[in-house]
C-alpha cells in the first residue's frame, strides 16, 4: 500500500519545497473524500523529504479546521501575493 506520512517525510535534511513551510497555497484539484474544491487556500504544516508532497490544513473561511490532507506537490499552487522569500 501507500508508505505512511511519517516513512516519506524524514526529520533532518529537507530540500527546499516549492510552498515553504506555513505558507499558504491553493488546491488544484478536487478531493472530494476530503469534502474539498480545488481553488480553497490552505496553509502547508509540513511537506516531505523530497519535497514532492506537501500536508496541509484547510479551513473554512470562519477559521475552522475541514481537514488536514496529505497532498501531492502538482496538487497545491502556491498562493501569487506571496512575494517574500526568507533565506
Amino acid at each position: 500500500g501507500e508508505p505512511t506520512i511519517s516513512e516519506r517525510i524524514p526529520s533532518q535534511e529537507k530540500k527546499d519545497a516549492l510552498i515553504p513551510q506555513f505558507a499558504e497555497g491553493v488546491l488544484t484539484t478536487d478531493l472530494p473524500e476530503h469534502g474539498l474544491k480545488a481553488g480553497v487556500e490552505g496553509v502547508v504544516v509540513d511537506f516531505t523529504a523530497d519535497g514532492e508532497a506537501y500536508i496541509v490544513e484547510f479551513f473554512t473561511p470562519e477559521g475552522d479546521t475541514i481537514a488536514v490532507v496529505f497532498v501531492e506537490a502538482d496538487q497545491l499552487r502556491p498562493i501569487e501575493e506571496t512575494v517574500t522569500t526568507a533565506r
